[in-house]
């Protein structure tokens, strides 16, 4: 019975992903439009039109353009949604990417490096500051329904594990520091465990959304059942 449930309830959230998306969408405007007023609205614009920007988030942006662009395809080519539920699963799974980075990153440079990072910080992250990161990460589990954790997904969280480990016994250094030349480690681990965060919120969905093809089994048993009717 109880299995049952379960199977019901992950095809309501396959067929109708928005039954996810409007309490986290609700709950990620209230948290951040809520608490940092018309500012978050006017940063996220700036940032996402790279009108305002840093030495690393070009590539942020284009990670994020990449998630969207290669689930919104898959969504309609295998699981058959329709374009608006096929836009909430692709368009909010960006947001887990980089809301994950930014939480794991700020909490391991307090702790690192107490002095450039937390609250006490030219940019302080905070109590609310995470809370904020979380409702990013809940956002992008839109697509929760279709979830699959394969053995290429934790490989890939080892392998993040691995990469932050590394970070830290070099000292956490820093793109701010300098120039690409004069840092490129820094540029690489940022960078490159960034991609990672993408990759790791997206793979499980675009894993499932591939699942959700039927096989040539399927088929033949589809039109099988046709010839006979």
């Amino acid at each position: 019975m109880d299995r049952d449930r379960s199977k019901h309830r992950l095809a309501l959230l396959r067929e109708k992903p928005e039954v996810l998306f409007v309490p986290l969408a609700a709950t990620f405007l209230a948290v951040n439009v809520g608490g940092y007023g018309l500012k978050f609205v006017v940063a996220f614009l700036q940032y996402f039109t790279l009108e305002q920007s840093n030495q690393v988030f070009p590539f942020t942006l284009a990670f994020a353009w990449m998630v969207f662009v290669s689930t919104f395809a898959i969504s309609i080519k295998r699981a058959s949604l329709n374009p608006p539920r096929a836009f909430v699963v692709s368009a909010t799974l960006p947001f887990s990417g980089a809301g994950g980075f930014e939480l794991v990153y700020q909490v391991i440079g307090e702790r690192v490096q107490p002095c450039c990072f937390g609250p006490n910080a030219a940019a302080p992250f905070g109590p609310y500051e995470v809370l904020s990161a979380l409702t990013w990460v809940a956002l992008g589990l839109t697509g929760l329904g279709f979830w699959k954790v394969t053995r290429k997904f934790l490989i890939l969280l080892a392998l993040i594990f691995a990469g932050f480990a590394a970070w830290v016994l070099i000292g956490f250094p820093q793109v701010t520091w300098g120039t690409f030349s004069q840092y490129p480690i820094a540029y690489a681990l940022n960078i490159g465990l960034k991609a990672a965060l993408f990759a790791i919120f997206s793979l499980p969905v675009i894993e499932g959304l591939n699942a959700t093809r039927p096989t040539a089994k399927d088929e033949k048993k589809y039109f099988a059942y046709q010839k006979g009717a």
